[in-house]
């Protein structure tokens, strides 16, 4: 009979970068290989209206968190399974700590699944009361997941002795045929594409001030910005708006809101690249979205981007906050349609080599299986 694994994670709404790989989890071949039962960190919670995840231990979550730890304890005494794995970040972790205080006083095997990395800058790490916790309770796991090389490094400056296995972000492709055709594009326009959180995190308003430069200073209209996504306050969505009149972009920049499903698939066909300008990231999925449909991707070097983007290779690295840089950038897929394709297959083949759901499933079923052949 097949060793129980339990899944410790938020199921959307809202939407996060830690959802959606715990959704991806969900729905892989873990469960035909495992018994696997659910702990969703979302269900408990007090509900409000959040656009996006907002995952971090709150003095108005206590409850909250009471509620999920007694639920724990039950759940773990009917379920009886032999791994706990968490997946967890810097602004969940004081809350996730108790799950794993939890599961090692039932006497289970914890796989941590760090969605974060290691900066001195981040308040998290900055704080030597937090930062010491962090190490001592990553001491207590018996596996940690991170999500790429240079993260693994990172924390091995406060957490050397623990083996770090790295598993990137992954995904199933929305649509393997609907990658794009092996000729140079032959089109009267670029169709520009931006996936995110309408947020000066993410770099919108980089990217309309970049906008901007190309129609007014380069004289260049055939360029088409397809931005999808809501604003991460409402706030946000005003001066988008509010900039599009400005800076009289309306005919050069379409919002289409929120996207799932056919369209979404829909609207990376008819793209050409990807544009995500970001001042934040750690390690962004809607890359790998782009990489599956042979896009090439403009993004800054924060996060996991410069492991994933090869600069001149499957795309280019900008530092963030450069509207000039990014522009530049643009219009350089408008003079080099070659470069299109060419970087978009460099995509695609690694997309296809690293970051396909099979070939890392893999990668977690055999750190599972080492866990149990240590009884």
């Amino acid at each position: 009979m097949a060793d129980r694994v339990m899944m410790i994670g938020p199921i959307a709404p809202p939407q996060g970068g830690v959802s959606t790989l715990f959704q991806t989890l969900l729905d892989s071949d873990l469960k035909n290989r495992y018994r696997v039962s659910i702990f969703n960190t979302n269900k408990y919670r007090v509900k409000k209206r959040y656009r996006f995840s907002t995952d971090r231990v709150r003095i108005t979550s206590f409850f909250e968190l009471a509620i999920q730890m007694i639920l724990l304890n039950f759940s773990l005494h009917k379920e009886k399974p032999t791994i706990i794995h968490i997946q967890s970040c810097k602004s969940s972790f004081l809350r996730d700590s108790m799950f794993i205080i939890i599961s090692r006083f039932w006497r289970k095997k914890v796989v941590l699944h760090f969605h974060s990395f290691y900066k001195e800058d981040g308040s998290f790490f900055k704080n030597k009361l937090f930062k010491s916790y962090f190490v001592y309770m990553a001491n207590h796991v018996s596996a940690m997941i991170v999500l790429s090389e240079s993260f693994a490094h990172g924390l091995d400056e406060i957490i050397p002795d623990i083996r770090k296995y790295v598993v990137p972000n992954f995904i199933f492709p929305n649509d393997m045929n609907a990658s794009k055709s092996s000729e140079i594009p032959d089109k009267s326009a670029l169709n520009v594409l931006f996936v995110g959180r309408l947020s000066t995190k993410k770099g919108i308003y980089d990217l309309l001030d970049a906008a901007y430069l190309i129609k007014s200073k380069y004289d260049i209209t055939n360029i088409n910005f397809l931005i999808a996504g809501l604003g991460e306050t409402e706030n946000d969505e005003r001066i988008v708006l509010q900039k599009l009149d400005e800076k009289d972009l309306k005919n050069n920049i379409s919002l289409l809101g929120y996207i799932e499903g056919q369209r979404k698939i829909d609207l990376f066909k008819k793209s050409d690249i990807l544009v995500l300008p970001s001042h934040t990231e750690v390690f962004p999925v809607v890359i790998l979205e782009a990489m599956s449909f042979a896009m090439p991707v403009i993004t800054t070097p924060v996060g996991a981007n410069s492991d994933i983007i090869e600069n001149n290779v499957n795309g280019f690295i900008i530092p963030p906050k450069m509207p000039e840089m990014l522009a530049e950038k643009i219009l350089y897929f408008v003079q080099h349609p070659d470069e299109i394709l060419k970087m978009g297959q460099n995509n695609l083949g690694k997309f296809r080599a690293k970051y396909q759901v099979d070939i890392n499933i893999d990668k977690i079923d055999t750190i599972y299986q080492s866990l149990l052949e240590k009884g």
